[in-house]
């Protein structure tokens, strides 16, 4: 007989057990919104155990404050478009704190078409991108260097012993192209800059 008084005993607690580890799972279940700056889905729900950060999933650790900031800086992609083909445009990917302004003529088709780019809190200076039928150079103190450019035969030019280039001057069937800098913060911006150069592309207009 106490045998048997054991054995229920045993089977009272193994009831009790599983109910607990029911309710338990009941109260781990949850939905977690993720904003855009990772790939979860909005309604997804994620299991986790109560109170332990390593059951949740990598790329949803990181605090909302720090989600927004990161989708706020992601580069914001340009195109300049000619008015009037056949002519040339140019597109790039601008960071958060930077803005541009455009400018082209009116002639058909399009000679020349710029953008004017600079950080937000800087009143002067620009990197100038660049198509003209009528860009010239002075050849006095000129260093010339070729390098590629993202894919393009060009040649990186120098004034005067200046460690930082003056313009970069396209090749081939890209001759009228060019990048200019005119900006005495380079040197505060350089990743920046770097980062937009990378991303430029100049395309033919028919």
């Amino acid at each position: 007989m106490k045998k048997y008084v054991s054995l229920i005993a045993v089977l009272i607690a193994l009831t009790a057990c599983t109910d607990t580890a029911q309710t338990d799972n009941a109260e781990t279940t949850i939905k977690v919104k993720v904003t855009e700056a990772t790939e979860a889905s909005e309604d997804e729900p994620v299991m986790m155990s109560k109170g332990s950060i390593d059951a949740i999933p990598a790329d949803i650790r990181t605090q909302p404050e720090e989600m927004s900031w990161e989708a706020e800086t992601q580069n914001v992609q340009t195109e300049v478009v000619p008015q009037c083909a056949p002519s040339t445009g140019f597109s790039f990917e601008l960071p958060a704190g930077w803005s541009y302004t455009s400018a082209q003529t009116e002639d058909e088709p399009t000679s020349s078409i710029s953008a004017y780019l600079s950080p937000d809190n800087e009143a002067e200076g620009t990197i100038t991108i660049e198509y003209s039928k009528n860009f010239a150079v002075c050849g006095t103190g000129l260093v010339q260097k070729p390098i590629d450019f993202n894919g393009y035969s060009a040649t990186q030019c120098y004034y005067d012993g200046s460690e930082n280039w003056s313009f970069i001057m396209l090749d081939g069937e890209y001759t009228n192209c060019v990048i200019i800098n005119n900006a005495p913060w380079y040197d505060d911006y350089t990743n920046d800059i770097e980062k937009i150069l990378s991303s430029v592309k100049f395309r033919h207009y028919e």
